[in-house]
């Protein structure tokens, strides 16, 4: 018999399928009705009428989502917050120092859009409301779209993207308000009522947002103060933010080049309980990284870079930068190939014009100067 935590766990797995299940039906279901509907209104032909719902769906998806991360914008302002940044998609749109806003390329896998803050000046910070936030306009645009499309005339395209933006737009709604990590992610209501419950976790929450604002405006790790990378000793060890704090613990004693310091961050989440497995993956990629400037051994690098971990890689090399620095490595240290590092090299070069934090550009640029001194050294 299992413990009370696993039954749990159990039913939160069948009520994000049940709740996803229910999404997927309704979007089916509202499919279905137009289809039926544009024959009885004689709208054109049936293919090219399946052609233009196939569109409405993923217009309704898009405009919601940038409606849901407008969302915690909006509320976020109204609880303090400024905006840091603003992505959709690859395209990440920052507010730089001097208040302009200015188009960089990054992309989190998983995420389709993300709304960054900076908090404010207290270390419990408003909660809800910026985090709510895009659960209510989701709700609010979705409510207007069925009003739009029951009082509106039938009209090709325009009743097909209005429907869809209701069933599109609650659905994301409850997939975010009900308390779930999807896919191990936790959605906004589990992050609400993980800060409810705990002060440490507020504090870790104020924290993540922090850092990040100061690497958005070129703080580097080593020069912020060391009390934000401290974990509290009350801190759920299990939250998915602790996660996020030993990960960026481990950046900070990386960007001092105190290696071995970080390699300890980064094995601690290999084996942390509850740790979500992108940060586990990009762990995984820093402890290759310092087996292949250290002792290179074959038979660790090949235990490190498992076909999860090179999956990782090829979703995560066009837009994180640290990951050309690693195969740059990879490929001179290991495979001792040249050519193909020097083609790691170039991306570097090209993606650090578009990249949103300048202040890892030039850690970056101090590894990869470690890794020539290693090729140097082996020669």
């Amino acid at each position: 018999m299992g413990t009370v935590k696993e039954v749990g766990q159990k039913s939160t797995r069948w009520l994000e399928m049940m709740i996803s299940m229910l999404s997927l039906a309704s979007i089916g279901g509202a499919g279905a009705y137009l289809a039926i509907r544009r024959l009885e209104n004689g709208l054109g032909d049936f293919g090219l009428g399946l052609i233009w719902i196939s569109i409405s769906v993923f217009a309704a998806f898009y405009v919601q989502m940038i409606a849901h991360e407008f969302g915690h914008y909006l509320f976020g302002k109204l609880s303090g917050y400024q905006l840091v940044s603003f992505t959709i998609g690859s395209l990440m749109f920052i507010k730089t120092n001097d208040h302009k806003i200015k188009l960089k390329r990054y992309a989190i896998p998983g995420a389709a859009g993300q709304c960054l803050m900076n908090p404010p000046d207290t270390e419990d910070p408003p909660y809800k409301l910026y985090n709510f936030g895009g659960i209510i306009l989701n709700f609010g645009l979705g409510m207007l779209c069925l009003v739009l499309y029951w009082q509106l005339p039938v009209v090709a395209l325009l009743s097909e993207f209005l429907l869809f933006n209701f069933v599109v737009g609650i659905s994301l709604a409850i997939m975010n308000g009900v308390p779930l990590r999807i896919n191990g992610i936790a959605n906004d209501g589990y992050n609400i009522l993980a800060m409810k419950k705990s002060a440490a976790t507020r504090r870790v929450f104020w924290i993540v947002l922090r850092i990040n604002y100061s690497l958005q405006s070129g703080m580097r790790y080593r020069d912020m103060p060391a009390e934000w990378f401290e974990l509290p000793n009350d801190l759920d060890l299990e939250n998915h933010l602790a996660s996020a704090m030993i990960y960026t613990r481990g950046a900070y004693f990386r960007d001092q080049h105190q290696f071995e310091h970080a390699k300890q961050e980064y094995q601690t989440l290999l084996v942390q309980k509850g740790a979500l497995e992108f940060y586990k993956l990009e762990a995984r990629c820093e402890l290759l990284f310092y087996e292949l400037v250290g002792e290179c051994r074959a038979e660790e690098v090949e235990r490190l870079y498992t076909k999860a971990l090179k999956k990782h890689i090829a979703r995560t090399e066009k837009f994180f930068i640290e990951r050309q620095r690693l195969l740059f490595a990879y490929q001179l240290l290991f495979k001792k190939n040249s050519a193909a590092a020097k083609v790691h090299l170039e991306l570097f070069e090209k993606m650090s014009a578009v990249y949103p934090y300048f202040a890892a550009i030039q850690l970056e640029r101090e590894l990869l100067q470690l890794v020539n001194h290693q090729w140097e050294m082996r020669k």
